[in-house]
């Protein structure tokens, strides 16, 4: 009996413990100073933040064609013409042969084949033109491009993602699929821009149908369209909207399994008129107050188009990062930001971010407003193959930039 009393006192006491302690544990993990680390003042311990010069480089403005966007024709998608594919007597596409989108635009994406294993992508073909010349393209996620292992356990997932040269699946117009090699002519940093350009063989091009690129302005009344291939099945989602947007990437509304929509990532979003506006690159569960919601990104057709300028110049083309109408930076498509420093009017240092994943324009808005710095500093890495093509491997610190917000120009140092 003394025995269960004293159990029973123990567990009273480890609630009111675990009450007490738990929801200030959660808060201060939601706070702005969980992405930063602390101040120090060891200032041997940061390196310098100085620009260093650069080649001549070609800066695209990666601006819309025109002025104002213009509001576009309504027509039903099911007025779009492009080649059919007979799925008839494909079990796993059986439930989508009521959606004559589906047939239509089957020979418009590809199935990108790991090395080994399941964990295969989504791939896009697209035509465009260049120097009046029509050009057939495709593009992945780039995260779906292989890492560099540094142990037997990422050496496994290494061996499940893609190469420089990898192997695709089509399906041909009697609706059976083909094995196709192409190659990853440019890449955009996975952390950044996260899409990435191929090429495909010259006598394999034929076999597709690309889709044309729209590069204006995408609008909250506009009727979307994706189709992409899942964990075990095409996937089509026939009514997607525009949420909001940030200078790199579209929100747009998403349902589903997150599960079964693995693989998803590259397939193309589509407008009325049968034109990519967009490539899907990934999802996110976001909380507002008790209200929970799934948001698709999306990188709009305009960062495409910069691909094949890059592609075209070596790589050296560089495009501005824009932060309240700030070009805070102007980075090269294989490069990404990874590490941001705030600085007072004295140039004092206020904070530092630990080393980032993916570039957030929502948590760089949180330090803006917190402590309204006069200076940002950026360090900007960048994204390459390793000398073999089999991995990509990700160098932190090519260089530095700083941004003076008063008088709106870039600075060599502080």
């Amino acid at each position: 009996m003394k025995a269960h009393i004293r159990f029973i006192s123990f567990g009273l006491i480890l609630g009111l413990l675990l009450t007490a302690y738990v929801p200030a544990f959660a808060q201060n993990r939601g706070s702005v100073h969980s992405l930063v680390r602390s101040v120090t003042k060891d200032v041997a311990s940061h390196l310098p933040l100085v620009r260093p010069k650069k080649p001549n480089l070609t800066v695209l403005p990666i601006a819309y064609p025109y002025s104002q966007p213009s509001l576009r024709t309504t027509s039903k998608m099911s007025e779009v013409t492009t080649n059919q594919v007979d799925l008839s007597h494909l079990p796993q596409v059986q439930n989508l042969l009521s959606y004559p989108m589906a047939q239509k635009y089957m020979r418009s994406i590809f199935r990108v084949l790991p090395a080994s294993g399941n964990n295969s992508f989504t791939g896009t073909v697209l035509k465009t033109t260049y120097n009046g010349k029509e050009e057939i393209y495709g593009v992945i996620a780039s995260h779906a491009l292989s890492g560099v292992p540094v142990d037997e356990a990422t050496r496994f997932l290494a061996n499940k993602t893609v190469g420089r040269t990898f192997e695709l699946e089509i399906y041909d117009e009697n609706g059976q699929p083909v094995k196709l090699k192409a190659d990853v002519v440019q890449m955009g940093a996975a952390d950044m821009l996260d899409i990435s350009l191929v090429k495909f063989r010259p006598e394999d091009e034929k076999k597709l149908v690309p889709l044309a690129l729209n590069i204006q302005p995408v609008s909250k009344t506009e009727k979307l369209y994706s189709q992409g291939f899942g964990t075990d099945n095409i996937l089509i989602f026939s009514d997607r909207r525009l949420l909001e947007k940030t200078e790199l990437s579209l929100r747009l509304n998403i349902t589903g399994d997150r599960e079964w929509r693995r693989g998803f990532c590259g397939s193309p979003v589509i407008n009325e008129q049968g034109e990519v506006v967009a490539i899907h690159t990934g999802s996110k569960i976001i909380y507002k107050g008790l209200h929970k919601q799934e948001i698709g990104y999306a990188i709009e057709s305009r960062y495409l188009q910069l691909l094949v300028e890059s592609y075209h110049n070596n790589g050296w083309v560089v495009f501005p990062l824009m932060f309240h109408d700030h070009e805070i930076a102007h980075l090269r498509v294989d490069e990404f930001v990874s590490v941001i420093t705030l600085f007072d009017k004295n140039g004092n240092e206020i904070l530092s971010t630990e080393e980032l994943g993916r570039f957030s324009y929502s948590m760089l808005e949180k330090l803006f407003k917190k402590f309204s710095p006069r200076f940002i500093g950026l360090k900007i890495g960048r994204m390459q193959w390793t000398s073999d093509g089999r991995f990509v491997e990700y160098s932190p610190t090519e260089r530095h930039e700083i941004y003076d917000f008063k008088t709106r120009q870039e600075i060599d140092s502080l």
